[in-house]
């Protein structure tokens, strides 16, 4: 990062405690806290949907029929289950790659807290 950069980031973090009526060692542990706020928060509602995931699958396994494969109703859905099935794969990749995200977040907030300063700056 070049000194231009760090000197616009601590500008910007310097009118934002001014604004507060507090200085930068006051306004920078907010920012810190905040990286841990939104990590847990995606990693609740990632905890949230797995839960929901797992709900839908024990209903799909309770309804199993071995003879003919999945029914309800005595209709055979097959397409609409490889279907459910492909979906649920994708939303179960797609939360552990949240996941990966939000525990690096947690394992180093500080720097979070910078990346979405300078995103702020920009």
């Amino acid at each position: 990062m070049d000194k231009e950069s760090t000197q616009l980031i601590l500008d910007n973090i310097d009118k934002i405690a001014a604004k507060l009526g507090t200085t930068v060692e006051h306004v920078w542990p907010w920012f810190v806290r905040q990286q841990y706020i939104d990590a847990f928060y995606y990693l609740f509602i990632s905890v949230v949907v797995w839960g929901a995931l797992f709900v839908g699958l024990r209903f799909c396994l309770k309804h199993w029929n071995s003879k003919s494969g999945y029914s309800i109703y005595g209709n055979d859905h097959e397409d609409l289950w490889w279907a459910v099935i492909i979906i649920t794969a994708v939303i179960a990749a797609i939360l552990l790659i949240i996941g990966i995200f939000e525990f690096a977040d947690i394992l180093n907030p500080e720097f979070h807290a910078l990346k979405d300063i300078i995103k702020s700056v920009r």
